[in-house]
């Protein structure tokens, strides 16, 4: 079913939005504030944002970000009373305005607080409709019902609102480099089966610390390949090594877990191997892209659950799939393989 219509118009001037922060109990911001807001997101965001701010945390923390203030102490509805108070038949006092609240002078018959009007045909109640979320069935609605915009979620325990820029980390060796750098796929015609990835690049090096970019080696992971790594970056499985990536399926990678270091390798049809050593440290920033990709593709979930639901399902049923053959036996020589390693082919590109 369709998501319902925001129920008022999209905030067109400073007033506007003003109005619209205060009934929602934030505080109001200057000209130079509303036109940053403006020029970096889209009216159609706002507006949603705007729209779900009264119920929905994922949205009130949008909003205390754009305007710079912290949303836990922003009250989201006015104080109750304190539990065991006598009821009384005078209504309630109205809430302090927040900081910067423009404040009305009090009114001389009842010498309380009055919060000014909103402007004329900016608001109005919302239609039944709209009051009622449509109940909705799969990732997409709940992808949509947990943040104001595509590609942005707050996780339960998370405590923080994901952004879409892209991210990078680069690792350096003698002779390559690697950059594991944040991506999406292509998601099939309507790209409605998008997802959040990582795209892993290898570039030799032609001098010291000079490294050939125009001709890497791109490997995009599939949404299957991108647990099974973050479980080997975060030491949870010793190796994985994956083949068939790209259109003529003649590219692929291996990452093997040598103790104090991990040690990576992108291969390609009629191109050297790019093999790089990543020390501990430089694994920890790469193993935070992937536990942010994982988190955007759920953004219900926070990153302790993502890491639990790695160990708990991926490297649980990996380490219990039978051995075509006994532990650490090599009948080709040379170097054992890690127990419990992974391998398999496919890849997107």
């Amino acid at each position: 079913m369709n998501q319902p219509q925001p129920y008022f118009a999209n905030p067109t001037n400073l007033k506007e939005f003003n109005d619209e922060l205060a009934r929602l109990y934030f505080p109001t911001i200057d000209r130079q504030k509303y036109d940053q807001i403006v020029a970096s997101n889209p009216p159609e965001r706002l507006a949603r944002a705007l729209n779900l701010a009264q119920n929905d945390q994922g949205a009130r923390a949008f909003l205390a970000r754009l305007i710079g203030v912290d949303s836990l102490n922003v009250p989201s509805t006015p104080a109750q009373p304190p539990r065991g108070a006598m009821p009384s038949n005078e209504p309630p006092p109205m809430p302090a305005p927040p900081q910067g609240y423009a404040q009305e002078p009090p009114s001389p018959q009842q010498g309380s607080y009055q919060q000014p009007p909103l402007q004329q045909g900016n608001y109005r109640q919302p239609p039944e409709s709209a009051r009622q979320q449509p109940a909705s069935n799969g990732p997409s609605a709940a992808r949509s019902a947990s943040a104001p915009s595509s590609g942005q979620g707050q996780g339960q325990g998370g405590g923080n609102v994901l952004q879409d820029e892209n991210l990078s980390h680069h690792v350096y060796g003698g002779k390559a480099a690697l950059c594991f750098e944040t991506d999406t796929t292509r998601g099939g015609k309507d790209g409605k089966n998008a997802i959040f990835t990582i795209a892993l690049d290898g570039a030799a090096s032609t001098a010291p610390r000079q490294y050939d970019w125009a001709n890497k080696v791109r490997i995009q992971l599939t949404r299957d390949e991108l647990p099974v790594v973050t479980a080997v970056l975060l030491g949870l499985l010793p190796s994985c090594e994956y083949r068939n990536h790209g259109v003529a399926k003649d590219k692929g990678f291996s990452i093997e877990d040598q103790g104090d270091k991990l040690f990576i390798k992108i291969f390609a049809k009629d191109s050297p191997v790019k093999a790089v050593p990543v020390t501990a440290e430089d694994a920890f920033y790469v193993a935070q892209l992937f536990v942010r990709q994982l988190r955007k593709n759920a953004p219900w979930l926070s990153g302790m659950d993502v890491v639990s639901l790695v160990k708990a399902v991926v490297v649980g049923r990996k380490q219990r799939q039978p051995q075509s053959q006994p532990r650490n036996a090599n009948p080709h020589g040379g170097r054992q393989q890690p127990q419990g390693g992974y391998q398999q082919g496919g890849g997107y590109r």
